[in-house]
């Protein structure tokens, strides 16, 4: 596994290391120790989830847990496209209300891991785009959260246009900066 940095704290971009030979290519979706050696300090994976959303342009997002129950979440796209997202909410931290986008799709395998204390999104960019994700805290309904994609603190620039949004995303509350 490769880890990059991206502009968010504590967030990376995980290429996957390809051994190869003529039936295809094997690699590592996530090693404990790598994760440690690479300094990312994570708990073990508790839950795996898997979204498929049918329309080029559907927007999931921004979700995320509150305390104590927040979690950080390793993203891959396993069929079409997404621009996958992270908004740091972490108000100490000197990235907080920016966000980092990355394109995950079946052919380059990347995979984002969005820390604890940041929201997730993603907006497809092919018809049936499916992602599974990776969950390191158990989903707990009375924390879930969310950040309306269209709040002006946030000032995302996207790659097309949002086409289809559940009305519970389309629905969270503007951020507050004093809150």
């Amino acid at each position: 596994m490769i880890f990059k940095k991206t502009k968010i704290k504590d967030c990376y971009q995980i290429d996957l290391k390809k051994i190869q030979d003529e039936r295809g290519f094997f690699s590592r979706l996530f090693c404990l120790k790598e994760f440690k050696d690479n300094k990312i300090n994570i708990k073990k994976f508790v839950q795996s989830n898997n979204s498929l959303s049918k329309k080029r342009g559907t927007f999931r997002g921004f979700h995320f847990q509150k305390k104590p129950y927040q979690e950080d979440k390793l993203v891959r796209c396993v069929k079409g496209e997404v621009f996958n997202i992270c908004l740091d909410l972490r108000k100490s931290s000197n990235t907080y209300l920016k966000w980092v986008g990355i394109k995950l799709n079946e052919k380059n395998r990347f995979m984002m891991l969005v820390p604890k204390g940041c929201a997730n999104a993603h907006l497809t960019l092919k018809n049936n785009s499916e992602i599974i994700y990776f969950s390191y805290e158990y989903y707990a309904p009375k924390y879930e959260s969310g950040v309306k994609y269209k709040d002006k603190l946030i000032k995302l620039r996207l790659p097309l246009k949002v086409k289809e949004i559940s009305d519970k995303d389309l629905n969270w509350q503007d951020l507050k900066i004093n809150s």
